[in-house]
């Protein structure tokens, strides 16, 4: 398994990862999983543009230590950006589903709605995410 770790960040920064640029995927607009507060954003475009699917739960406090969710079929291998709507929680990207696969990992120390913009290759890849508690 490969995985992408991204670190450095202080603490207090805040980390927005765009994974590519704008691509040309078709996901569903506005598409929302799980219940419970927002975790995160995942957007079919780069820049944070395009479709978004909105990603709610409790990342895993009620006892299981994470959560995992695997993407609607039409989400499947679009994701081109993602924001995280909080720093504190973990997130990971995985090339196939049931956390299966490579892996993009963002420490909750380097996640939050701002900051800095991180270009990687995983551009098109993410069939599932877990959120870390």
């Amino acid at each position: 398994m490969k995985r992408i770790v991204v670190t450095g960040m202080a603490a207090a920064a805040a980390l927005v990862m765009t994974l590519a640029v704008p691509g040309t995927a078709n996901a569903a607009s506005n598409t929302t999983i799980g219940s419970g507060p927002v975790l995160g954003y995942a957007y079919s475009n780069g820049n944070y543009t395009g479709a978004v699917l909105t990603i709610r739960g409790d990342c895993g406090a009620s006892g299981a230590g994470s959560q995992l969710f695997n993407l609607p079929h039409e989400w499947n291998d679009t994701i081109s950006s993602f924001k995280p709507a909080t720093k504190f929680y973990d997130f990971s990207l995985y090339e196939h589903g049931n956390g299966v696969g490579s892996e993009y990992y963002i420490p909750a120390a380097n996640s939050g709605d701002t900051g800095l913009e991180v270009v990687l290759h995983f551009n098109d890849m993410t069939s599932s995410i877990r959120c870390w508690f």
